[in-house]
């Protein structure tokens, strides 16, 4: 996956949830959270708090002091790759939800 990017992307967008949405029909990871972020206000700074840099930042840095001597460098860069796709596709959905809410 770190040299076929169609794969890795299909990788990421495979993320279901185990739950579902009433009236919505193949709800992903990305869209559940814009979802909830949109419906329930009381969720949004637990939300938003992962839309800055820092806690991904951090996260990275975990993995590599952490986990770098128990997995291959390959996996270690997948691993972070992988965060950093999920947290841009979760500031995209917030953003795009936020556009919703203002539009309502």
């Amino acid at each position: 996956m770190l040299t076929d990017k169609l794969q890795f992307e299909k990788y990421i967008a495979d993320a279901d949830p185990p739950i579902g949405w009433d009236g919505e029909q193949n709800v992903d990871f990305f869209r559940l959270i814009g979802l909830i972020w949109l419906h329930f206000a009381r969720y949004r700074r637990n939300v938003e708090k992962f839309l800055s840099e820092i806690p991904l930042t951090n996260t990275l840095e975990m993995v590599d002091k952490e986990f770098s001597h128990l997995m291959s460098a390959e996996r270690c860069e997948l691993i972070k790759r992988c965060l950093r796709l999920r947290q841009q596709r979760l500031c995209q959905i917030v953003a795009e939800f936020r556009a919703k809410e203002e539009l309502i």
